[in-house]
């Protein structure tokens, strides 16, 4: 029972799903090291809005680089077309993102706009995760 639990060969993500854990996880990853980075410059008394570019510009780059390097890797078929998904989760991100950083706008949000400068790069490799954008606006009108 325990074979069939592990198995006698590892099992081998495609490249579609490397590409998702690898984006997601370097994003929680960078994240974490902001969070301490946040700490360290609240301890030195420094600006936070300025310092914490200093910190997502370079993360930001290295972060496209390697989610372009694993994007690299994926061939066209294993990619999912976009009719399989629901846009109606992208649109509702979108809502929420407009709500809370324009509508509702708290003090954590006007110290860190870096950090939603992340977290729209995120979303966009995430959509990009998940839908075939060139096979989207490729497709015939139906």
């Amino acid at each position: 029972m325990l074979n069939k639990f592990l198995g006698r060969h590892p099992h081998r993500l495609s490249p579609l799903h490397h590409y998702q854990l690898g984006m997601i996880f370097s994003f929680v990853l960078g994240m974490f090291f902001y969070i301490v980075y946040l700490v360290l410059i609240e301890n030195y008394q420094l600006e936070e809005m300025r310092w914490g570019w200093y910190y997502i510009i370079p993360w930001a780059i290295i972060y496209t680089i390697y989610c372009l390097h694993l994007r690299g890797k994926i061939n066209g078929a294993v990619k999912i077309n976009a009719l399989k998904r629901p846009f109606a989760h992208w649109v509702i991100l979108g809502i929420s993102l407009i709500y809370f950083n324009v509508i509702r706008e708290n003090e954590f949000q006007s110290l860190h706009p870096s950090l939603n400068a992340a977290f729209v790069l995120f979303s966009l490799f995430m959509a990009d995760s998940y839908w075939d954008f060139v096979k989207t606006r490729n497709s015939p009108k139906g």
